[in-house]
């Protein structure tokens, strides 16, 4: 059942003037939320958008919410789909109804900067890109800010796709994009369960010349929100995850990446107790494997190569606290104090630096 018809859609005027933004929300159970988040977008300093929404079979009253946003602004148009289809599905049924080929998205418990829009769209504009995105804040439950811990977002053009071996390359959520990227490749995939935004920016950069770019300033409130669209996947999320990291070192690198097992240092607790030593120190060792092999068979600037560098160097820090702390949790304690003492020791040029000791405090 829709709220409106698709077709009342085709009575939006275009300005011949200015970009018209296409904002996709996805929206189930957010009843606390989707207030404050469609404020943010009426608020916003570039008014030339529409929003679209689609409630995905919400039990509680986030559709009533909606309905009445809707009657209060001609811009928003809600829709509902007539089951449960959950957050991919329900990302394609957005991009079906948008209207204008510059999108954004908004989850229905999130909150954009004021100027968000105008400072994405302004990117865009300026360097032609494809895909601009930004950095994020992370809030709780009430909105208050929580301590952003994570490894370096990469900016650069190497850079971002260097960070395709090991997580998403590109923030999805603050993204604005051109929608003929996602509808060439046929939408978002189901094959990659709430991964489906690291497929999206693998394929795109493996199968096109596109321009991306990053803005380091946050532009977006990303609610860490346990009863939202997407928040309860992470053991299947880990296995999409790795399976996408795959995809993309077997057309990357052209090597088979089933040897490649740097990934279960981090996403698996008991990986320290149930492997040798062996394999262990080899799949640290194939952390920088990739690094070198990336830089031999890319030309890169030297910023390019430094956000590589930092990006490594973070990487296996983060690795050695999962394993340490994973160590004791099954008593392996001696065998990853070993493992990380070897590792660092080869690493230590790279590792021990200013970049590094800068992010470590960040975190703390």
């Amino acid at each position: 059942m829709q709220t409106n018809s698709i077709n009342d859609l085709n009575n939006m005027v275009d300005s011949e003037k200015y970009t018209k933004i296409s904002v996709l929300m996805a929206c189930y159970n957010v009843e606390r939320y989707i207030g404050i988040a469609l404020d943010s977008v009426l608020v916003q300093t570039y008014p030339h958008f529409e929003v679209l929404c689609v409630d995905d079979c919400s039990s509680d009253d986030t559709l009533n919410i909606l309905e009445d946003y809707c009657k209060k602004d001609e811009r928003i148009k809600v829709f509902r789909n007539s089951e449960n289809l959950g957050i991919t599905k329900t990302k394609n049924v957005l991009l079906s109804l948008a209207m204008n080929e510059t999108v954004v998205f908004l989850d229905g418990d999130d909150i954009s900067d004021i100027h968000r829009f105008e400072k994405l769209l302004h990117c865009k504009n300026l360097y032609n890109a494809d895909i601009v995105s930004s950095a994020y804040t992370l809030i709780g439950s009430s909105g208050q800010k929580l301590k952003t811990r994570g490894l370096q977002l990469l900016t650069t053009k190497m850079g971002i796709r260097y960070t395709s071996f090991f997580n998403s390359p590109i923030p999805h959520a603050p993204s604005m994009i051109n929608r003929s990227l996602i509808e060439d490749r046929g939408g978002y995939k189901e094959d990659y369960i709430a991964a489906e935004d690291y497929d999206l920016f693998v394929d795109i950069l493996l199968q096109k010349e596109v321009i991306v770019k990053i803005l380091p300033c946050p532009l977006y409130l990303y609610r860490i929100n346990e009863d939202g669209i997407s928040r309860s996947y992470n053991k299947s999320q880990i296995e999409s995850h790795i399976k996408i990291a795959k995809k993309f070192i077997l057309k990357e690198l052209s090597t088979d990446p089933e040897n490649f097992h740097y990934w279960n240092l981090s996403k698996y607790e008991d990986t320290v107790k149930i492997y040798p030593y062996s394999f262990l120190n080899t799949a640290l060792n194939q952390i920088n494997y990739i690094r070198k092999t990336y830089l031999n068979k890319y030309s890169v600037s030297s910023a390019e190569r430094q956000e590589i560098n930092d990006y490594t160097s973070q990487y296996y820090i983060f690795t050695y606290l999962c394993m340490l702390r994973n160590g004791i949790k099954y008593n392996q304690v001696i065998k990853v104090s070993a493992l990380i003492t070897v590792s660092f020791v080869r690493n230590f040029f790279l590792i021990f630096n200013l970049s590094t000791f800068k992010w470590i405090r960040k975190q703390i």
